[in-house]
């Protein structure tokens, strides 16, 4: 009679456990689904204006990306940049691979006073863009490059991206001003 009670409880158990994995996978894919929807609307509410400098690309796990810059060109992830503190970001490109890949890429920074200064230089741009969003006929970018970036002083700064020594895009950014605990979160404090 133990046996039997024991093998009702572990089939029991079985069903409830199938139930529940039926149950998280068709969750996530609806959750998928709906942000390669949103993200497919975003992208199309901005398609043909290329004045527009924010726009999205999917990363890994359904993660939205937040990107300035020009769509279908070049674009930086959107983070809080600060004086005097490294900002880890991330450089996508767009274009004809042979024109990318394997060539330099320098980023150089302008301020408002009028002082220049390199902020990144990368011998040879080689990473892979992002994940292609499904339903959506945007072009996948053909590189992605990290970058480590710092500005000496707050406020706007001009920068010019450069492959192989000439200009590719250009974008402005505000720099704030330094703070103790500094972070890195997406912010709207980009002009």
């Amino acid at each position: 009679m133990k046996k039997r009670k024991l093998a009702c409880f572990l089939l029991v158990l079985s069903v409830i456990v199938i139930v529940i994995g039926i149950y998280y996978s068709n969750f996530e894919y609806v959750s998928n689904k709906n942000s390669e929807k949103r993200i497919a609307k975003i992208n199309k509410d901005i398609r043909d204006d290329k004045s527009v400098k924010n726009f999205y690309v999917l990363g890994g796990e359904s993660q939205l990306i937040q990107l300035i810059g020009q769509k279908s060109k070049f674009g930086i992830a959107n983070k809080t940049f600060r004086e005097k503190v490294f900002v880890d970001t991330e450089l996508y490109l767009w274009g004809d691979k042979d024109n990318i890949i394997g060539k330099s890429l320098t980023i150089v920074g302008k301020s408002q006073d009028g002082n220049k200064i390199q902020l990144a230089s990368i011998g040879k741009v080689s990473k892979n863009g992002h994940i292609k969003i499904p339903g959506e006929s945007n072009d996948i970018s053909v590189a992605k490059e990290q970058l480590s970036l710092k500005f000496p002083k707050k406020g706007k700064w001009d920068l010019d991206i450069y492959i192989d020594n000439k200009v590719f895009g250009k974008l402005s950014v505000n720099v704030l001003p330094y703070v103790q605990n500094n972070s890195s979160a997406p912010s709207s404090d980009l002009l």
